[in-house]
């Protein structure tokens, strides 16, 4: 009894940690990335990707997180939680969430600046992408540009050095240059 307030009542109390803030996704081919703000006295972060199953990660610090994309479907919405871990006089931080929508990346295809190919070759390649046979030209070289070999040999290309999305490729008019065959002077 402490009718005469002899016993003094200690409480401790933990103070619960802030949540995190800018929170930042990407997706590639591979992986959904995660990245944020930390904040003061946690001893680390759970972030976790709700894909049916939680995965989640532990990590000491603010860092880049990955996650395979091998179990998402395309269209569908995922959760981030990412929580500020406490120890000591701190509590666990409420979980900051955000939910996206998964869109499957569209398939690249990234073209060197010079081509080593015959001109048949060339065309096969284009073809085996799903390029519009309609869609690919020849453009005549110059009088100066001759071959070395027994074919003619691509000299360039409207591809040359792109990066393109397989929509991009499949709806362009590709336009090519190729040297001419050295003609015999017998």
């Amino acid at each position: 009894n402490n009718n005469y307030g002899q016993f003094v009542k200690e409480e401790i109390t933990k103070q619960r940690l802030e949540m995190v803030s800018g929170v930042q996704y990407s997706i590639d081919k591979d992986y959904v990335t995660v990245q944020f703000d930390g904040v003061n006295n946690a001893s680390g972060y759970i972030v976790a990707l709700d894909v049916g199953i939680g995965i989640s990660r532990r990590i000491e610090k603010e860092e880049v997180v990955r996650f395979e994309t091998d179990n998402l479907t395309d269209g569908k919405n995922y959760t981030i939680t990412v929580i500020s871990v406490g120890e000591g006089d701190y509590t666990d931080s409420d979980p900051y969430k955000l939910t996206f929508t998964y869109l499957k990346p569209e398939e690249t295809y990234t073209f060197a600046s010079d081509f080593n190919y015959n001109e048949e070759e060339f065309v096969n390649y284009l073809l085996s992408l799903g390029v519009k046979e309609e869609n690919i030209r020849a453009l005549e070289g110059s009088e100066d540009d001759i071959c070395a070999g027994e074919s003619r040999t691509i000299s360039s290309s409207n591809l040359s050095g792109k990066t393109l999305t397989r929509s991009q490729l499949l709806n362009m008019e590709i336009e090519y240059t190729y040297c001419r065959i050295m003609e015999n002077e017998e």
